[in-house]
């Protein structure tokens, strides 16, 4: 289990390009109601997949929320190129330095070239927003080599070095989420022919069913912190009408979010800004906290650094797909973030 950031120039670029992306395929319609279109599920997309590189993106409209005026397909193919360029490879993919064959996996250039699940999941998620199905199935192939982990779960162990050994055991809640979400996505765009890649579906249900179990508790340090970025609650309505099974509610985790986390933490968070901290305590109070004997990151968990930088984006996408209130209340302290920077009461880095 884990905590530890990916590299800050890897996540920037992804992040970039993914949330950019995201604004593409959208025009009038949620893409929580495409994603939950029964009806479509395996079938074309209603807006395809990559769009035309001369479309600016304002073409696709959230009904919340803005989008970006200038920006155009090209500017973000561009981006996504550098990026693959950079942080995808194939080298060292195979499992205890063995091979693997179509394997791809993003690697951190700042941390002796290693993987992470964030890593994995980020690619995925931006790679089925790209068309790029070699590059999803090769990073998904590569993700199972570590699945099950450690802890007999069928999600990705976090950490491999790049000889492809294990260095960090069981999973990480927010990779785990955005790959489950990223194999929605890919079932939209490719369907889910096996003889072409996977069962998009199955996967993504196999690995739903692990997190109903370990959602609160896919960190080793779960059981004394709650982290903010973990909290996504778009994707949790999406898992809800997908999974096929009745034994878990994902709405829990959403009402917790909004109706628990953020109303009664406000001890968490930065004087007026509203920004919250990398790590709560989850004894009820939700105060921030370092987390004990940690250094690095997890010595400075209790300032918002770039794990809790993830929580306005997050949070924000509940109200731009879905238009909800709870989310958009939640989102608005993100500007706290300059107001913050101009008076120096937020560190530049951790």
């Amino acid at each position: 289990m884990r905590h530890i950031m990916f590299s800050r120039r890897s996540i920037l670029l992804g992040m970039m390009i993914f949330l950019v992306a995201m604004m593409m395929p959208l025009k009038s319609w949620s893409y929580t109601a495409q994603v939950n279109d029964v009806s479509s599920l395996g079938a074309t997309p209603k807006f395809a997949y990559p769009h035309s590189s001369n479309t600016a993106l304002t073409s696709y409209l959230y009904h919340n929320g803005y989008a970006p005026v200038s920006m155009t397909s090209a500017w973000v193919q561009t981006y996504y190129t550098n990026w693959c360029t950079q942080f995808a490879t194939n080298s060292g993919v195979g499992i205890n330095g063995g091979t693997c064959t179509n394997c791809y996996r993003i690697q951190r250039t700042s941390n002796s070239n290693d993987t992470v699940s964030e890593g994995i999941g980020y690619g995925m998620l931006i790679a089925a927003y790209m068309a790029d199905k070699t590059l999803f199935d090769g990073l998904y192939r590569y993700a199972k080599q570590w699945m099950t982990d450690a802890s007999g779960n069928y999600l990705m162990d976090w950490q491999i070095n790049s000889s492809g050994v294990r260095i960090g055991s069981n999973g990480a809640t927010d990779a785990d989420q955005d790959m489950a979400f990223a194999l929605l996505v890919a079932e939209k765009q490719w369907g889910n022919t096996t003889t072409t890649g996977f069962n998009y579906h199955n996967e993504f249900q196999l690995i739903c069913n692990a997190m109903c179990l370990t959602v609160y508790a896919g960190d080793q340090h779960a059981s004394a912190y709650y982290f903010s970025s973990y909290m996504c609650p778009a994707w949790y309505k999406c898992f809800g009408a997908q999974t096929s099974s009745s034994a878990y509610n994902w709405t829990s985790p959403i009402t917790w979010t909004y109706s628990t986390y953020f109303f009664n933490g406000t001890a968490l968070r930065f004087g007026n800004y509203g920004l919250v901290p990398n790590c709560a305590t989850t004894d009820g109070n939700y105060t921030k906290v370092a987390i004990s004997g940690g250094t690095g990151n997890e010595a400075n968990a209790d300032r918002h650094g770039y794990d809790a930088s993830r929580y306005g984006w997050r949070i924000g996408l509940d109200y731009l797909w879905n238009g909800s209130s709870a989310a958009l209340l939640q989102s608005l302290p993100a500007d706290g973030y300059g107001r913050a920077r101009q008076q120096r009461r937020v560190p530049n880095r951790q």
